[in-house]
């Protein structure tokens, strides 16, 4: 049985919540640690179990989401650059890799 995406987004979330209960987080690292752990696991998802047509989807979203996790390390304009590059990434691979509607 293959883990599917909703069982690694709740086990990601858990983690995170846990080690916030547990007193070695602050809030804002709460939130930099839910966006990475989700953003890491959709991406993995996307890589490992997405259909053909998905992969780039979820890949580009989950890496989008971890790279919003660098708030906290980074000043906000330097994540929103980080989110930007990601997100001009996608689209980038988006044109070379040509159009996801085309019957496989």
């Amino acid at each position: 049985m293959k883990p599917s995406l909703g069982i690694g987004i709740i086990l990601a979330t858990l983690v995170s919540l846990v080690v916030f209960l547990f007193g070695l987080i602050g809030y804002a690292w709460l939130g930099a640690l839910l966006l990475l752990l989700n953003g890491l696991w959709i991406a993995v998802y996307g890589i490992v179990q997405a259909e053909r047509r998905d992969k780039l989807y979820y890949t580009g979203w989950g890496l989008i989401m971890a790279g919003l996790s660098t708030f906290v390390v980074l000043p906000l304009a330097y994540t929103f650059g980080v989110v930007l590059v990601l997100i001009i990434a996608v689209i980038g691979v988006r044109l070379v890799t040509g159009s996801s509607s085309k019957p496989l």
